[in-house]
């Protein structure tokens, strides 16, 4: 049982439901911690990298299609 409430910090009664100080409900157990599973946190960072390398790439990307072509062609040769 909690000595103090975990909302206000003031001592709690014995037997308390509420606080009497805040009136938040008592917790009688902390918690559970809930960790997000391996899958989501790397589709998520997929997804944030993808954005980042468009981003990156439409910027270094000259202004005109033709150019943006033989830019794309030197890249993919390993020319830049």
């Amino acid at each position: 049982m909690a000595n103090f409430c975990t909302y206000c910090g003031k001592p709690l009664e014995k037997g308390a439901k509420f606080c009497i100080d805040c009136g938040q409900p008592v917790l009688r157990e902390r918690p559970k911690k809930v960790e997000p599973k391996k899958e989501d946190l790397i589709n998520t960072f997929y997804k944030l990298y993808s954005i980042v390398v468009s981003e990156i790439l439409a910027n270094m990307l000259p202004k005109y299609n033709d150019d943006r072509v033989l830019f794309i062609q030197t890249l993919l040769e390993g020319g830049v």
